[in-house]
């Protein structure tokens, strides 16, 4: 999938999670982005390719800074029910005024390979990239599977 291709999903995506929390039904219990599949899943070294890093700034800029790579799989960027209220917080603040989406859905140029999004590491605020006890493991190029 190309970058641009993975942001309109996720865009999509927030904006389906949007429409059903206006519409009263709760959130779910784990926010889930599938970045990469198969044995690349299992790599740290994933977090740098070009669709996962996208996808992870992507959604800290836009949602929350909650979101994070799980110890269990590399290859997702989650966040769980209990940190995701700046969503329900956004729905809630609106006071029921029509917003077309929470994520705008434009025609705007996508960003350039020099742009923040682009650039911005894969590490939660507190540096870790991963819930605190989640221990971060060190892996090389060589594990990954070759092309």
């Amino acid at each position: 999938m190309s970058v641009g291709g993975a942001l309109v999903a996720v865009s999509v995506w927030l904006n389906k999670l949007y429409d059903r929390l206006k519409g009263d039904e709760d959130l779910p219990q784990l926010a889930s982005v599938v970045v990469l599949r198969g044995e690349m899943e299992k790599s740290t070294i994933t977090r740098g390719l070009p669709i996962a890093k996208v996808v992870y700034s992507f959604l800290n800029d836009t949602l929350s800074a909650s979101f994070h790579y799980p110890k269990w799989n590399k290859g997702r960027i989650i966040c769980l029910k209990s940190q995701l209220k700046k969503l329900q917080s956004a729905i809630d603040s609106s006071n029921g005024s029509a917003i077309a989406g929470f994520v705008p859905m434009t025609n705007s140029q996508l960003p350039s390979p020099s742009s923040k999004i682009y650039t911005r590491e894969p590490h939660a605020d507190n540096g870790t990239g991963h819930l605190p006890d989640e221990p971060l493991v060190e892996e090389k190029e060589s594990e990954l599977l070759a092309l």
